[in-house]
């Protein structure tokens, strides 16, 4: 009985007046879930994006004392200097060039900006993550509503016919 009167809510709340209008209204809501839930995992994508390009331009930075102390040494003393910081070195030149690649690619190195986009795209995310699970919990009513309809459509079906008394 619950199951029917929250069918016959649903049913009124969304002016549905047939089974195939009650699908139709399932696969609207489908579709709109799964809109959601690709924005949200585009947004996931940027925000990896952004996080490597921030932590590849913090690398270049942490170590480019110790490249601009490279310049400074002695030959003598330079394969003994890139010995003991070969990892910083090492860290520093593939920081160097994904920046540079990045910049030939016709992007412009702007740390505060990829910052300012996490942000964005992180607060958006739980907001758009929220709904998403809002979507999720109504559509499994949904379809709760949509198996009952289903089984009282069947049930009248199936009701044998009272045609009168047989002669």
């Amino acid at each position: 009985m619950q199951e029917s009167a929250a069918l016959f809510s649903f049913l009124q709340a969304n002016g549905i007046q047939s089974m195939q209008q009650l699908h139709e209204k399932i696969a609207d809501m489908n579709s709109r879930y799964y809109d959601l839930r690709g924005k949200i995992v585009k947004a996931e994508r940027r925000v990896a994006v952004l996080t490597e390009r921030g932590e590849m331009w913090e690398q270049y930075n942490q170590y480019k004392a110790v490249h601009k102390q490279l310049a400074k040494v002695k030959p003598e003393k330079r394969e003994l200097f890139e010995q003991r910081h070969s990892r910083e070195l090492i860290l520093y030149d593939a920081a160097a060039r994904y920046l540079k690649e990045l910049k030939a690619s016709g992007e412009e190195i702007t740390p505060k900006e990829w910052q300012r986009e996490i942000d964005l795209l992180t607060a958006q995310k739980q907001v758009d993550t929220i709904d998403m699970k809002a979507m999720r919990e109504e559509l499994k009513t949904v379809e709760r509503l949509r198996k009952a309809a289903d089984q009282l459509t069947r049930q009248e079906r199936d009701k044998p016919r009272n045609r009168g008394p047989e002669r």
